[in-house]
């Protein structure tokens, strides 16, 4: 007869060997070393219960087959979202109601992903490859594909961005520059750096286009991110992070704000400076889904967890509050504000849920 000890196997009459705490961590180091993880004792953050002052007003449970909001923007009084589905779909949301319309897009044109507004227009790019972008016009909702892209060219789109006076589309291992006036583009091949791996999230600042391109392996996870020269996108600078970056980064006050989702490690997220070093912090034990930020309400975090979670810190990544979704709406995901401050947050379920908070100011 076997019995099973914690850290050994111990068979009767075997004299047990005793492990300490530090033959135990130099163990886990020299395992998680050669797997490329690390293995610090950072602080984790208490993020168990609410303590931010919110007033839950309303929630969402979407209709069948709209599952699954990857993307999300309020512009001129509404919501949009994009959804993970084939055919992908597009949902206007009236915010005071959280009732909507839907577009189905047609046969083939799958996986909605990243999803802006610019130049009067709604812009939504597809996770398929070729890739391609829709334009959809907010008032009547008529839709057009407005960039079919070639074989070779950007392909499993992912991102999207409107700086210096262009639209900027991610996909494996490229970035197209668009000229919304006549919907032509320039590509350009950043697949020597981070090889055939997605451009996840685009974000501007500081004069920069930034772009985060995550990789995942069985022995290893790492994220490049790049700081890009809009005016000549040949140059460029990077740096290499080993853990997962999110699909929503933010910038400000001359920083790069972003959030990790790797597998095995603890989430925290990423204060980036303009010449590329960093400091991290609000370590947890569950992935990060998306950083935010709204000037009235500050920086926020989504949290995977059951029920959702969101997080607020300040710019030093200080924790600043807790906030627990509803029970039964998981993943929090996606945060947008309107322009009086209210919070709308997105559950990654199927069929999607939308969460309304505000900030309770009495």
């Amino acid at each position: 007869m076997k019995r099973i000890k914690k850290f050994g196997l111990i068979k009767e009459g075997v004299t047990r060997k005793k492990f300490t705490l530090p033959t135990i961590l130099a163990v886990a180091w020299i395992i998680t070393s050669l797997l490329g993880m690390s293995f610090l004792p950072l602080r984790k953050e208490n993020l168990e219960s609410s303590t931010l002052n919110l007033a839950f007003v309303k929630e969402k449970i979407l209709g069948a087959g709209d599952n699954k909001i990857h993307g999300f923007a309020y512009y001129d009084g509404y919501l949009w979202a994009s959804t993970r589905t084939s055919p992908g779909r597009i949902l206007k949301i009236d915010p005071p109601t959280l009732d909507y319309q839907r577009i189905i897009l047609d046969r083939g044109l799958n996986n909605g992903e990243d999803l802006i507004s610019a130049e009067g227009y709604i812009w939504v790019i597809l996770h398929t490859s070729p890739s391609k972008i829709i334009k959809i016009d907010p008032n009547t909702l008529d839709w057009e594909i407005a960039v079919a892209f070639k074989s070779g060219e950007v392909g499993h789109g992912g991102s999207l961005e409107y700086a210096f006076g262009y639209l900027w589309a991610g996909g494996y291992g490229k970035i197209a520059k668009i000229d919304l006036d006549n919907l032509r583009y320039q590509i350009y091949d950043y697949s020597g750096t981070v090889g055939n791996t997605q451009f996840h999230a685009l974000v501007s600042g500081g004069n920069y286009i930034w772009g985060s391109c995550p990789c995942s392996s069985l022995i290893s996870q790492k994220t490049d991110i790049l700081r890009i020269n809009p005016s000549n996108p040949t140059q460029y600078d990077w740096l290499r992070l080993d853990e997962l970056i999110t699909d929503d980064m933010v910038y400000i006050n001359d920083n790069l704000y972003a959030g990790t989702e790797s597998e095995w490690k603890s989430s925290h997220v990423y204060k980036i400076s303009n010449d590329l070093t960093f400091t991290k912090g609000i370590t947890h034990n569950t992935k990060c889904y998306g950083i935010f930020y709204h000037q009235a309400n500050g920086l926020w975090g989504t949290h995977e967890e059951k029920p959702g979670k969101l997080i607020k810190f300040d710019l030093d990544l200080t924790l600043k509050g807790v906030y627990n979704l509803p029970n039964d709406f998981n993943h929090a995901n996606e945060i947008v504000f309107d322009e009086i401050g209210n919070i709308y947050v997105t559950c990654w379920e199927s069929p999607a849920k939308i969460v309304k908070l505000t900030p309770n100011r009495s």
